[in-house]
């Protein structure tokens, strides 16, 4: 289901969406809020685009068997804390939302293996990624650190970096046992 509209109707929250599977709503200018998420049990895919919202909405937990979330153009998203209690979320795109400072602090217990950082706060704080249990996949572009960190999984596989032209130290990667692709873009 592909939905292009600024807020969502409040009777998708009271219809029951069984056999939906992926889901992508684009705001058409800003899309204000998610409060009335369709009630999908089955919602496997979720890609949000133009999102207004300071936080990630609560009712965005219930989806049980979501593993994939793409949060695209979140000018105003600072928190993202509800991904904690997300714990089969296997992959996770941010992407262009300036005012996001942090990652929630993960258990052991998540299985998110891919996680994709675009566009956020130029003093994005990674030291709650080291909570990332599971973690194979990693892409990070636009931010700036200078040294790569050395607390990531140890079950790193790739680790993509673009646009970091403060990036000065990558010798944390050699910490990496199963690190079978470096790429560096534009660093």
């Amino acid at each position: 289901l592909t939905l292009h509209l600024n807020e969502l109707p409040l009777e998708f929250s009271e219809v029951l969406f069984d056999s939906l599977e992926r889901l992508y709503i684009n705001g058409t200018d800003v899309l204000k809020d998610l409060k009335h998420l369709p009630n999908a049990p089955n919602l496997t895919y979720l890609s949000v685009q133009n999102f207004k919202s300071i936080r990630l909405p609560k009712r965005i937990r219930k989806y049980n068997e979501l593993h994939e979330l793409l949060i695209h153009n979140g000018a105003n998203l600072e928190d993202v804390s509800i991904l904690r209690k997300m714990k089969q979320l296997g992959f996770l795109k941010l992407d262009k939302c300036p005012k996001l400072r942090s990652f929630p602090k993960f258990t052991r217990k998540h299985d998110l293996v891919n996680l994709n950082l675009f566009s956020l706060h130029k003093s994005f704080e990674m030291s709650n990624l080291k909570h990332i249990p599971r973690l194979l996949n990693f892409r990070v572009g636009d931010l700036a650190f200078e040294t790569f960190p050395a607390d990531l999984s140890n079950t790193l596989r790739q680790a993509k970096i673009f646009d970091n032209p403060k990036l000065r130290d990558i010798t944390k990667l050699a910490k990496y046992p199963e690190l079978i692709t470096i790429k560096l873009y534009n660093t």
